[in-house]
């Protein structure tokens, strides 16, 4: 499976003077001596944000850290012109390319192997060298949004319906899958679970499918114990997360089932049983399992509970 995400991303650094004057740089390629903003393909599991930080350290050695503006100008690429073959599969003919400013503090750069020189120009002047159209709608965004103060802009925020299974074994432990960030190494534990899709009947149905291709184990969901909203401000998207208990289960836990299964492959690194001491010693969301899971559970008249918003 190709580690190849099916995005590109295009970023114009910039930089003010002290009067004032903005000017941006532009890049000429190495292969095909085009003139262009710095370019380059996600990889797996990157966001198109993080994709245009590594990009610009990698090509101009611009800090990840230096203050980036997502711009609001998206265009679709053919795929044969990013890459030689339909890896994403045949009906994916085309491939959207996210655009990005980045304030820098200097104007020198230690650029990469894939350009010749770059040049710090005006926008007029840049636009006038520049091979695509694509470049200049997003170069021309980026000056009026500097001219104007107008930086960011509502996004659309996406939804998703996530269903998790709270599962307890006959020595009163908890059931959870470790998640490690591809890119930032961050590790965390929550319960198996995943989206909703297409060929799913319910909730129940979701949760029970998500466990056996996380956890390689068979179950069978019952009630709901707990309701949050989580908004995940890296992949702009708002997601309603429903927690279902469990009765009866069978397999023994493995995470083999997710190797070749797309992105779970790249998070999903253990499934491990937790007593209720442990879950103190790791990260766990949501942290009112570390409570509130315990009291629940034996209940015989679940009271749902909603766990609240949070934003991360």
């Amino acid at each position: 499976m190709s580690s190849r995400a099916p995005f590109q991303v295009i970023v114009f650094p910039y930089f003010e003077s002290e009067k004032g004057e903005k000017r941006y740089a532009i890049f000429r390629r190495s292969d095909n001596l085009e003139w262009q903003g710095i370019a380059g393909g996600g990889e797996a599991n990157e966001t198109p944000l993080y994709s245009a930080r590594r990009e610009s350290f990698e090509e101009a050695g611009i800090s990840k850290d230096a203050e980036f503006i997502q711009l609001e100008s998206i265009s679709y690429l053919p795929v044969p012109q990013v890459v030689q073959d339909y890896i994403w599969g045949e009906d994916c003919l085309v491939i959207p390319q996210y655009s990005f400013g980045v304030k820098v503090r200097s104007e020198k750069f230690e650029i990469s192997g894939e350009h010749v020189e770059y040049r710090w120009l005006s926008a007029v002047e840049a636009a006038a060298l520049l091979k695509w159209d694509s470049n200049r709608n997003a170069l021309w965004e980026l000056n009026k949004r500097l001219e104007t103060g107008r930086l960011y802009y509502r996004r659309k925020m996406k939804h998703r319906i996530r269903s998790a299974a709270l599962i307890f074994n006959d020595k009163d432990e908890i059931l959870l899958v470790l998640h490690v960030h591809p890119q930032t190494g961050e590790e965390w534990w929550v319960p198996p679970g995943g989206g909703l899709e297409d060929g799913d009947r319910s909730i129940f149905e979701c949760a029970n499918r998500e466990v056996y291709e996380e956890t390689g184990m068979s179950v069978s969901t019952e009630n709901i114990a707990f309701i949050r909203e989580f908004q995940d401000n890296e992949n702009e998207s708002l997601n309603i997360e429903i927690f279902c208990t469990t009765g009866k289960y069978s397999g023994d836990p493995t995470i083999k089932n997710v190797y070749g299964k797309g992105p779970d492959e790249h998070y999903i690194k253990d499934v491990r049983w937790f007593s209720k001491d442990a879950l103190n010693k790791i990260t766990v969301y949501p942290e009112e399992l570390k409570e509130d899971i315990w009291i629940q559970r034996d209940s015989v008249l679940i009271d749902i509970k909603y766990l609240g918003r949070q934003i991360g």
